[in-house]
């Protein structure tokens, strides 16, 4: 197992400035539109989760096709080497702040996740009634399926759908854009 885990690591540090760029570039863009919808968000509840995974499939299209041939080096974590990310992972020593938010925090996960060859996927809740939302990260755990972290403190969680509350507020919406 050491072996695959090397082989990986080397092929990530060969490439490794191409796909940090690459996913500079995506979280970016991700940040962009996770703005861009929120702010009509609030001011069309009426819009469905469909027309949110529509204006985000063209971010991580675009993810796709920059990562194109670096994909298969991306593999779901076991549950330990999860564990262990996060607790090196110093994303969520980063303070929140208007300028530095959920999204920010996210994409900043996203991306040292994918630098070090794990998959994921950005999780994106509307609140009902506030008109905000949130953005988290979703890792697919071998053995466990699908789990959520909150970038911001590292707390993992088992994923949430609509009608559950998080942060004290009841989740109108909930979708997970996976990246390949």
């Amino acid at each position: 197992m050491e072996d695959v885990h090397d082989g990986l690591r080397e092929k990530i540090l060969k490439h490794k400035k191409e796909i940090n760029k690459a996913i500079s570039i995506v979280s970016i863009s991700l940040m962009i539109a996770c703005v861009a919808y929120s702010s009509y968000r609030a001011t069309n509840f009426s819009m469905q989760l469909s027309e949110q995974e529509a204006q985000n499939a063209a971010a991580i299209s675009a993810l796709n096709r920059i990562m194109g041939k670096y994909n298969h080096l991306l593999k779901d974590p076991g549950s330990a080497e999860l564990l262990q990310f996060l607790k090196t992972d110093q994303t969520d020593k980063y303070l929140y702040s208007e300028q530095f938010n959920c999204i920010n925090f996210s994409a900043v996960l996203v991306a040292n996740a994918m630098a070090i060859g794990m998959r994921c996927g950005l999780v994106q809740m509307w609140f009902e009634y506030w008109g905000g939302g949130h953005v988290m990260v979703a890792f697919n755990v071998a053995g466990l399926g699908t789990i959520f972290v909150e970038p911001q403190s590292d707390a993992v969680m088992l994923p949430l759908e609509k009608g559950d509350r998080y942060c004290n507020k009841t989740i109108d919406s909930i979708g997970v854009c996976w990246f390949a």
